[in-house]
């Protein structure tokens, strides 16, 4: 074992400690440290534990559990909590203190990163057991790596320790270097992993960076430095030129004959694409993958949707349950949108229905290990219990969908009963159908009137209280959430007016109906998108407005604007404001919203008008930045020196 590289991990807080992320696995023979890790096989390992955050690392990892979500999703204004006090210090900026757990995993998950990153790339030029090719590859994984998580780190925690060696010796009195250090490593690395990249990975993983990726992520530091006086509109010009130089060449990055972007929103999100994306410039694999040797690429699940589910269970005497092979698990459900990004969307704009979920039909399982059935009828008692008005007694709430036979944990199809009547459980009164999203999709704006398979309903277009009145099932207008101010109604109701468990549309991008899950239902096989190729056109555009190039803008948004089948934007609206709105419609959920705010300077005004609470405890001189953790601090020499970040 590298015990040096270990010790200077852990000054920082870091000591890795990982499940199966041990440098000693990739040291079969046990010779020294020095010997395996100047082999190709040996940086190969320092390389491959440098992904483990991306899907593995349990309850510790960055994009298979909830931990990154908080840290660049929340405390935005696109996310409020359902109940009020869950990680409040993450989305209204109340109490986060040096101590938040979170807070630690994130800061200890990339410098580790980091630490393996720069040992690799120190000891390549000692690797001579392979092609020189090979090892050139090889290292611009980890120059792409490394550029990553410093971006993480510098954004989140600001100029920092910067790390861009492997240190043979623990330093107890780190120094901080500056925003600009970091960024002018993050960009170096990032032009050296361009160069040496693949367009495909050599061995076919989809989980490992490649050019595409690093020629995005370009683009992305580029505007986000912008931001600073050192980076400013010459940071603007180049992050224009980076991402319009992508979509001018995309087949140079490896992009099919016709382009990486889908020409329908529907298909970006959709299960047939799941783990075949075209649009991913970089993953979070989950499910079966080519290669095994990343550590956890295999076998694992994610849970981000289950932070979006709202706990429909509650629901359960007409026919939701907590836990299906439909929906999963159903016991988390803390974020909810805010009214601004329900209503950022044009009642034409189908990226609304592709990315929320506004009706729930019950799925007629529970444990998924038979053939399901649900048979719920409406009495008085329910009628008044809900709010459906007491005509629609007797009507009878049947599955949405239902799971079929199980084998093994998966069901091996998906099937809906035959008859009119009563659904019987029985194999042969069920008609077997292609596996299909269990969403229930809005058509034209409206589910229908006297759908039998759905038991609660929002709905985007106003419905009027004799509208409401026609449905047999509960149903709310999206505006019932929200007090008359905007704020979510916080509380275990729905509104004050009935006794309803809170519910809403569920965010719903990276929920997958694909078979395999878990016997606790909590978790599933849907790959994460890191980057999509949707983002390149936006970040184009945003630069272009900055420069004032506003036709070159409009045409870029309007590119993704065509395939949302909504109303094309004109050369006047392009301000950075229209920006937000448009990255809001397009990337809400994908860990952008918290860093788009801090770049364009909008973080405090836009939370005083579309997230009140948040707004009202924001400092802008304190929380654009993180608190440096206290393991970190209780492990160095300089602790008051180094600082909190004004924590």
């Amino acid at each position: 074992m590298n015990k040096l590289l270990y010790k200077s991990a852990a000054i920082l807080g870091l000591l890795v400690s990982f499940n199966s992320c041990s440098l000693d696995e990739y040291n079969p023979g046990g010779q020294t440290g020095e010997l395996v890790y100047g082999t190709y096989e040996g940086i190969s390992g320092l390389i491959n534990y440098c992904y483990t955050p991306f899907n593995g690392m349990g309850s510790d990892g960055l994009f298979n559990n909830m931990n990154y979500v908080f840290a660049s999703e929340t405390g935005t204004d696109l996310w409020e909590n359902s109940y009020g006090s869950y990680n409040p210090e993450w989305v209204y900026y109340e109490g986060m203190a040096s101590n938040n757990a979170t807070l630690y995993k994130m800061w200890r998950i990339a410098y580790s990163c980091i630490y393996h990153c720069s040992a690799a790339i120190d000891r390549a030029e000692k690797v001579t057991d392979t092609d020189a090719a090979e090892v050139k590859a090889k290292v611009a994984e980890a120059h792409c790596l490394r550029a990553f998580y410093n971006f993480i780190i510098v954004e989140q925690f600001g100029g920092v320790t910067l790390v861009d060696h492997e240190e043979k010796e623990p330093n107890l009195s780190p120094k901080r270097s500056s925003v600009e250090d970091f960024y002018k490593l993050i960009i170096s690395d990032l032009k050296t992993a361009i160069e040496g990249l693949p367009v495909v990975a050599a061995d076919g993983n989809k989980g490992r960076v490649t050019k595409k990726f690093a020629q995005a992520l370009l683009a992305k530091v580029y505007l986000q430095g912008s931001q600073y006086d050192f980076g400013g509109m010459e940071y603007a010009t180049l992050a224009k030129n980076t991402a319009e130089y992508m979509i001018e060449h995309q087949s140079e990055f490896g992009a099919p004959a016709d382009g990486f972007l889908y020409d329908d929103f529907k298909n970006v999100f959709s299960d047939a694409n799941r783990q075949d994306n075209k649009e991913a410039l970089m993953v979070a694999t989950f499910g079966s993958c080519a290669n095994s040797d990343v550590t956890a690429l295999s076998g694992s699940h994610n849970i981000w949707y289950n932070l979006f589910l709202p706990k429909i269970g509650k629901y359960s005497d007409i026919g939701m349950l907590e836990k299906t092979y439909s929906y999963g698990r159903a016991n988390m459900g803390v974020l909810m949108p805010t009214k601004y990004l329900m209503d950022v969307y044009k009642d034409d704009d189908t990226r609304f229905y592709n990315s929320f979920v506004t009706a729930y039909g019950p799925a007629g399982d529970n444990t998924g290990l038979q053939l399901s059935k649900c048979e719920k009828v409406l009495t008085e008692a329910l009628c008044d219990k809900y709010g459906i008005d007491r005509k629609h007694k007797g009507h009878v709430f049947r599955e949405a969908f239902s799971c079929g036979w199980i084998t093994a944990w998966a069901p091996t199809y998906k099937c809906v009963y035959k008859g009119n009547g009563t659904t019987t459980g029985v194999k042969s009164d069920y008609e077997e159908v292609e596996v299909v999203d269990p969403m229930i999709m809005e058509k034209d704006g409206l589910i229908e009137k006297d759908a039998n398979n759905v038991t609660i309903y929002f709905s985007k277009k106003k419905l009027t209280d004799a509208e409401k009145a026609e449905r047999p099932y509960i149903c709310f207008n999206i505006d019932d959430m929200y007090n008359s101010d905007g704020a979510v109604q916080v509380g275990n109701d729905m509104n004050s007016q009935d006794s309803r468990p809170k519910v809403f549309p569920m965010h719903r991008k990276f929920f997958t109906s694909l078979g395999e899950y878990n016997n606790h239902m909590q978790k599933r096989f849907c790959d994460i998108f890191i980057m999509r190729f949707a983002e390149v056109y936006l970040i184009a555009a945003e630069a272009n407005v900055m420069l004032n190039h506003k036709g070159f803008a409009k045409e870029q948004v309007n590119k993704l604007r065509s395939r949302a089948h909504t109303t094309l934007a004109e050369e006047s609206d392009m301000t950075i404001d229209f920006i937000l709105d448009e990255r809001a419609r397009e990337l809400c959920g994908e860990y952008c919203r918290w860093y788009d705010l801090k770049r364009t300077g909008k973080m405090k005004e836009r939370l005083q008008k579309y997230n009140k609470r948040a707004g009202n405890s924001f400092d802008s001189g304190k929380h654009l930045l993180r608190p440096i953790s206290v393991d970190f601090l209780n492990q160095i020499e300089n602790a008051a020196e180094y600082g909190t970040n004004g924590y």
